[in-house]
């Protein structure tokens, strides 16, 4: 349970940052733990990340959530 509410409260301050900063914080990333991260946060934060993506990235992005 105390891991599901730190999951909550970062997501909750991620909405409340601009999703271009968190874009810029994740460049360097792998798309694995991208794929993690985006699966831990709120769908629609989620999308507006993904949406701000090269469209090669969100591909490999969707391979590694659909394994």
């Amino acid at each position: 349970m105390e891991n599901q509410q730190i999951t909550n409260d970062i997501s909750t301050l991620l909405e409340k940052t601009n999703v271009n900063l968190v874009l810029h914080a994740l460049q360097e990333e792998n798309e694995h733990s991208l794929a993690i991260f985006l699966l831990t946060i709120s769908p629609k934060y989620s999308a507006s990340i993904l949406s701000r993506m090269k469209s090669e990235q969100r591909n490999d992005i969707a391979r590694e959530i659909a394994v």
